[in-house]
């Protein structure tokens, strides 16, 4: 998904606008992780957020407007210029990182389908297999 975003003004007053795409293939994901930008276990800590929110790595979520950035803007600023301007906005940084590990997926039921697809600890068989 693009979106346009202004970033902060630089020292010069001058606004500028860029483009974010949140759209990323598989690659891409594997590219950001060996980066550095997107943890390696990004996908077991979105199931142990959901019960554990403290645990959340907010390093990922930070990472997310300059994944996007570069991602749309691959000959771009550096991280450190880009992240120099981008405004301190929370919900942006989580709505980015939502659309990012989503992919084309609901952000909002990425969540519960992961769940639902994995077993769950809490759930574990009581039945009792004869020989």
């Amino acid at each position: 998904m693009e979106r346009k975003v202004k970033l902060m003004p630089d020292a010069n007053g001058n606004q500028l606008e860029v483009v974010l795409d949140t759209g990323l293939s598989i690659r891409g994901m594997r590219q950001m992780q060996d980066e550095g930008l997107i943890s390696k276990t990004f996908l077991n800590e979105l199931v142990i957020v959901e019960e554990h929110p403290e645990k959340m790595n907010f390093n990922d979520m930070m990472n997310a407007a300059y994944i996007a950035y570069a991602n749309a803007n691959p000959s771009g600023m550096s991280k450190d210029e880009f992240e120099g301007r981008f405004p301190n906005d929370i919900t942006l940084l989580a709505d980015l990182y939502s659309e990012i590990i989503s992919g084309s997926a609901k952000s909002d039921d990425l969540v519960k389908d992961f769940k639902r697809a994995t077993p769950n600890s809490k759930r574990k068989s009581k039945k009792k297999y004869r020989k």
